[in-house]
């Protein structure tokens, strides 16, 4: 009998398994679309910050929603990882182009404050 960490397990391994198998356009339209959504939810227009966090592979795309939020005056905040203590510290973001380097588990982060 499965338990229920089993059962979560096999699940998110078959979600991979039909997210890794998705083509480089499918990722982009189906991110496009998600934007879409996004940005046009009643959510997303009140909100005033909004914590975000860059794709690795095949994930969907928020690099876009991300520039959209800071055109439209939100404040955008992503995560950096500590992988010793398996957290996670938010930095708001005002230049993405300047702001961000690649950070643990290779996906783009804030720069560390000093």
């Amino acid at each position: 009998m499965e338990t229920a960490n089993s059962l979560k397990k096999t699940l998110r391994q078959k979600i991979l398994q039909k997210r890794d198998s998705l083509s480089q356009r499918e990722v982009i339209e189906k991110s496009v679309l998600i934007m879409q959504a996004f940005t046009s939810s009643t959510t997303y227009r009140k909100a005033k910050t909004i914590l975000f966090y860059f794709p690795k592979g095949k994930e969907v795309n928020t690099e876009p929603m991300l520039r959209h939020a800071m055109k439209t005056g939100k404040t955008v905040a992503l995560p950096v990882t500590d992988p010793a203590t398996k957290t996670l510290q938010l930095y708001v973001v005002a230049d993405p182009d300047a702001d961000l380097t690649i950070g643990a588990y290779g996906i783009k982060e804030p720069l560390p404050k000093k």
